[in-house]
């Protein structure tokens, strides 16, 4: 299971979700992809919600140090979107 969380008007939120879908299918894993609207306060303390947008896999927040770095965000509070670099996992 993957789950994106993302406040309304966040920039990245749709890069993110089409980056996910991109390593889903790159790496040839058959996973659910979420997008979860975080839209109050309450919301984003009973999600544990890092940052705009957030990827969780199977409950895990991803990198919520890179979340907090004052250089990957941008004007608008949103983190950025690393590009994907294929690895290879052999």
């Amino acid at each position: 299971m993957i789950e994106v969380l993302y406040f309304s008007g966040c920039p990245n939120h749709e890069p993110t979700v089409a980056l996910a879908r991109e390593v889903v299918r790159e790496l040839g894993l058959e996973a659910e992809l979420r997008e979860i609207p975080v839209e109050t306060a309450e919301d984003a303390e009973l999600l544990r919600f890092v940052g705009s947008p957030s990827i969780r896999v199977n409950g895990g927040t991803s990198s919520p140090k890179r979340v907090r770095s004052k250089s990957s965000r941008s004007a608008a509070g949103c983190t950025e979107v690393p590009a994907f670099r294929r690895k290879n996992f052999s």
